[in-house]
């Protein structure tokens, strides 16, 4: 891979521009019921620049990455840059010049590991389809800006998904499993245990019974409580959505809007996606609530500026010909102080119901998610096994309605669409309680 340094920019005039150069190379691999369906390699390269010119951004892409490419790139992003006066000014920031290998190895006996993986899904005579989908994705990108910055990470990541359908009498049941890793190898037993978890939830489902339609009181498991806290709660705190007038988080710095034992913080730290962010900026750790408080949002440095904040590293692309937007890293609610048996006494009489099939939470504030299993809660105790339900509501009643908080946090690794932009994320929560939620079968 070539190597370009910040003097790139020096024959444009302008306020600041930057450059992504991306290598990637993805392996995709399907085992389903034992057969290879399918096993494709793809490499590819391309440089994503950036040009700031009178308040004004100039985007343009390329898959020349060669000098005289790299160089007609920039000269197109510097025209393409509207005339007039715009309003984009960046937070300002140190440059920085720093390497980083990555922390995993391509793992040489892939095919066998996946085709294990993939044989665990059928230990039970009732799964009639399994099937395991892999991409590993191993990929350098380097960061310039005309600053000076000059950042070069590589990065290899393992995108996997397990499914397994069960049927029996008639009966159809579904369940998946989906995860980001670093390596296969390294996950292998907690990879099997899952798989062995996504066949009992399968096979399960056959017996389940049809979800109450109603308002209850509610224990979303760990699995379910993530995905409301990265949609509902995490979307809604990215600057960009922030800074709309209507927007459902703006003027809320400060205001007591849930439970005073629940604090989210956004980390970089549970897993390593990045050191340095796509505009340069290194991740930090940024609390969005706080015992209950609205404390801060996610920012690039458009909107650090705007906010007259610091960034905070969440500036992210999903590849070279797309721009950077504020985006979560690993977002999780942190522990609280009650066991699983002290949330179900504390419910009563209602549901657990965990597990995420789909749904969405839009920007107004209003969700809808699809739980994939659950159980009755009938005098402080799980009873009967339910099937899919919805959850749906309003992001701020819901989170005003959380009664209490589980101990025991679980990170999920999947991937994140906004935008047509799809990149990956971290997710957590421990159990949360929220009394009441509108459930339907």
């Amino acid at each position: 891979m070539d190597r370009f340094s910040p003097s790139v920019f020096s024959r444009i005039d302008t306020e600041y521009a930057d450059m992504r150069i991306v290598h990637s190379l993805v392996e995709r691999l399907t085992i389903q019921n034992g057969e290879v369906q399918n096993m494709l390699t793809g490499y590819e390269a391309g440089a994503g620049v950036r040009v700031l010119k009178r308040g004004n951004w100039g985007f343009s892409s390329t898959t020349d990455v060669s000098s005289s490419g790299i160089t007609t790139a920039v000269e197109r992003a510097h025209n393409a840059c509207p005339p007039g006066t715009g309003d984009v000014h960046l937070a300002e920031v140190s440059p920085v010049t720093w390497v980083r290998k990555a922390l995993s190895q391509r793992t040489e006996n892939a095919f066998e590991l996946v085709k294990d993986l993939e044989g665990v899904l059928h230990f039970s005579p009732f799964i009639k389809r399994g099937s395991v989908h892999v991409r590993f994705h191993d990929v350098t990108k380097q960061f310039l800006s005309s600053e000076g910055s000059h950042i070069e990470e590589n990065q290899i990541l393992v995108v996997l998904d397990l499914r397994a359908v069960a049927h029996r009498g008639g009966k159809v049941s579904e369940s998946h499993f989906s995860t980001v890793l670093t390596s296969i190898e390294s996950h292998l037993e907690r990879l099997k245990e899952a798989a062995s978890d996504t066949v009992r939830s399968a096979v399960g489902g056959l017996d389940a019974g049809i979800p109450p339609n109603g308002q209850f009181p509610v224990i979303l498991g760990p699995s379910l409580a993530s995905i409301f806290v990265h949609e509902a709660v995490g979307h809604r705190m990215e600057a960009d959505e922030v800074m709309e007038p209507h927007a459902l988080m703006r003027e809320r710095r400060g205001s007591m809007i849930t439970h005073p034992s629940l604090t989210v913080v956004d980390s970089g730290n549970d897993m390593k996606w990045y050191e340095f962010d796509d505009e340069g900026v290194q991740k930090r750790d940024t609390v969005l609530i706080e015992k209950g408080r609205v404390r801060e949002v996610l920012h690039d440095r458009r909107t650090a500026h705007h906010f007259g904040c610091e960034p905070t590293g969440n500036s992210r692309a999903s590849s070279y010909e797309t721009e950077p937007l504020p985006r979560m890293t690993n977002i999780k609610a942190v522990e609280g102080d009650r066991s699983f048996e002290e949330l179900v006494e504390q419910c009563s009489d209602g549901l657990f119901l965990d597990g995420f099939v789909g749904g969405a939470a839009l920007p107004d504030g209003t969700f809808r998610f699809a739980a994939r299993e659950g159980y009755l809660i009938e005098h402080g105790a799980c009873t009967s096994p339910l099937r899919m339900s919805t959850i749906s509501g309003s992001t701020l009643d819901a989170l005003r309605c959380v009664a209490g908080i589980g101990k025991e946090v679980k990170m999920h690794y999947s991937e994140c669409m906004k935008r047509g932009q799809s990149i990956v994320v971290g997710l957590g929560s421990p159990a949360l309680f929220i009394s009441p939620l509108r459930v339907g079968g």
